[in-house]
């Protein structure tokens, strides 16, 4: 007979524990909260995305199943100042597992994601977190590089873990009810001399969209330096 040990008992049972709770608030017949006050002014109005792949249908498939009956999406494409076009997607969903499950699948068909790293944006006295999304090149040795980030908030906070927030939340949400996670991706297809600009134009159109969030939700201001 084999005998298993019993050193990691506990643990696991936290693990189990944590799981389920997250599996409940995933389940149905919760009570939804807004906690936004205009939730409508999160989704930014630009010109439609064609993708070269011709898979549209798919993706919007994949974001309306992000979001669910409640919650809300949107996608198009903005001219940057830089003359760069940045394309973004939004989603403020009541399904928080679907929003920073790999945000950036849908970002590049051609790349396939190589890294994820945390960018810290300085905004009065506070720092915000971005998250950089990194893509091979695989055999194009020419061409535009995938320039691409995005940022969660949560509970009216930009996320650094969202894994771990959600499942700090979810014993809370069981009784409150589900607050809804919002996600901002961006990202411009760059030349590669011209990463640096392209990292740095995304940069700035996440802080925008975390002050619109701001205003939009009646979150307070950063103070200023």
């Amino acid at each position: 007979m084999i005998q298993a040990s019993t050193r990691f008992v506990p643990h696991v049972a936290v693990l189990l524990a944590f799981a389920a709770v997250v599996a409940l608030l995933q389940g149905g017949g919760r009570r939804d909260v807004e906690d936004c006050a205009n939730p409508a002014a999160l989704l930014p109005q630009g010109e439609p995305l064609h993708y070269p792949d011709g898979k549209e249908e798919k993706r919007r498939i994949t974001y309306q199943q992000a979001v669910g009956g409640r919650g809300r999406w949107a996608e198009g494409s903005v001219a940057g100042p830089d003359g760069f076009r940045l394309e973004y997607t939004v989603l403020h969903s009541y399904e928080p597992r679907r929003v920073y499950h790999q945000p950036g699948r849908n970002l590049a068909s051609e790349a396939r994601m190589r890294s994820e790293t945390l960018e810290l944006l300085r905004d009065g006295e506070r720092e915000i977190p971005i998250h950089r999304l990194r893509f091979e090149r695989g055999g194009r040795a020419t061409g535009p590089e995938v320039v691409a980030a995005y940022l969660l908030v949560y509970h009216g906070e930009p996320l650094v873990h969202p894994l771990r927030e959600h499942v700090l939340a979810a014993p809370g949400e069981l009784w409150s009810g589900r607050r809804p996670m919002t996600l901002y991706l961006v990202s411009i297809r760059a030349p590669a001399a011209r990463r640096a600009e392209a990292e740095a134009a995304t940069q700035r159109w996440l802080l925008e969209r975390w002050h619109l969030h701001r205003e939009a939700c009646a979150l307070p201001a950063a103070p200023s330096r």
